[in-house]
């Protein structure tokens, strides 16, 4: 997890040189939102295996004070998705070509080998 967020830290600071508005759009917003996410998960499984039931309810201890790690599914589905994350990321970051066009291609090729099937 330390070096989760070292990484973090430092792809922030190489955005933050980059977008000093603070707005960080596309690929490169894609990226840092999955590289949250993934700290997230490590970070919400690590404290809910260590604390177990006692994180959910208060016993007098301080592990009630983890219980926002509960709510941490919800970040991973708010906004957008994983895979709409990587999509961008691929898209506009990579310049491959979009689901729709390669769904488009995939179904021209099968009509191709239609024709060609239907021609012997």
């Amino acid at each position: 997890m330390w070096i989760q967020e070292r990484i973090r830290e430092f792809f922030g600071a190489q955005l933050g040189a980059r977008c000093p508005t603070g707005l960080i759009q596309g690929p490169h917003g894609a990226v840092a939102k999955l590289l949250w996410l993934h700290q997230l998960r490590s970070t919400t499984d690590a404290i809910s295996s260590i604390l177990g039931l006692r994180l959910a309810a208060n016993h007098g201890s301080n592990a009630f004070d983890w219980a926002h790690v509960l709510g941490a599914p919800g970040f991973r589905i708010s906004g957008e998705t994983k895979e709409i994350l990587k999509n961008i990321i691929s898209e506009r970051g990579l310049g491959l070509p979009s689901e729709t066009k390669r769904a488009a291609q995939f179904d021209r090729a099968k009509d191709r080998e239609k024709v060609a099937d239907s021609e012997i």
